[in-house]
């Protein structure tokens, strides 16, 4: 296959779609192990309507640890399977005290570059409409902030791109955090529109999987709750966040062999 069609986003997308079809069981089971018991650990915890701080930080730090856990259990499944193994719970429970850690300090650093960019460029702004609110006016000092906003957005989203992929090559390549986001960088940039392209593809997945509720939101002339509205979601997040790793891991391989490396 030619990079320029092994790199089409509707192509991906068909061959993850196949390794989840193929694999759907086991990556649904790995999913419950994680799952299952966070669900009855945030019903004791209340999530973080809590009026105390302390309930609120453990719920958000066991759910941190969760997903970390979940996306590692089910990126070494998929890698297994890539490799011409059977997908095994057995073997991607053992296998995570490997990559677990590893992956959990990447994808935090990942997460301060963007969460860093977002807040200089809020602070910047905000310090920069207040010196500029008394002799502009609200008005064009809201005006005169507007480029400044967008540039800091714009490195964001660059960022969040080119990025993006150094949690996956942190378990298919077993490296470590700046080399892991050194090496997303470079397999990403070259094929930029084909990545976003994919990105949007998933976005479009997930907006398929919310229009049922959509649907009876509308017809009850209210919100779509309840037990029914509950089970859909977590059975929706399952296929989701399968098919959503998938496509990762995928988009990584081909990327991989479109660089020749």
């Amino acid at each position: 296959m030619d990079n320029k069609k092994a790199m089409h986003p509707v192509s991906i997308f068909k061959e993850a779609l196949g390794i989840w079809k193929s694999n759907w069981q086991s990556l649904a089971k790995l999913y419950l192990i994680v799952a299952l018991p966070l669900l009855i650990i945030n019903f004791f915890l209340k999530g973080p309507s809590s009026q105390s701080l302390l309930p609120w930080f453990f719920y958000t730090f066991i759910n941190w640890l969760a997903g970390a856990l979940l996306m590692t259990f089910l990126l070494i499944a998929i890698k297994e399977r890539l490799l011409g193994g059977a997908v095994s719970i057995k073997g991607a429970i053992c296998a995570t005290k490997k990559y677990f850690w590893s992956y959990l300090l990447t994808s935090a650093l990942y997460s301060i570059i963007v969460a860093g960019i977002l807040f200089a460029g809020v602070t910047s702004s905000v310090w920069l409409y207040y010196f500029l609110i008394k002799p502009l006016g609200i008005l064009l000092s809201l005006l005169a902030i507007l480029p400044f906003v967008a540039v800091f957005l714009a490195a964001a989203v660059y960022w969040i791109i080119r990025l993006s992929l150094c949690a996956v090559v942190c378990i298919m390549e077993d490296s470590f955090a700046f080399a892991a986001l050194k090496r997303s960088y470079q397999l990403v940039k070259p094929y930029v529109n084909a990545v976003v392209g994919e990105y949007c593809l998933a976005l479009l997945m997930v907006i398929l999987f919310f229009i049922p509720l959509w649907v009876a939101e509308y017809v009850r002339s209210g919100a779509a709750s309840g037990v029914a509205a509950d089970i859909y979601l977590f059975c929706a997040n399952i296929v989701m966040q399968c098919i959503w790793v998938s496509i990762m891991v995928v988009l990584y391989k081909n990327l991989k062999e479109a660089a020749g490396s």
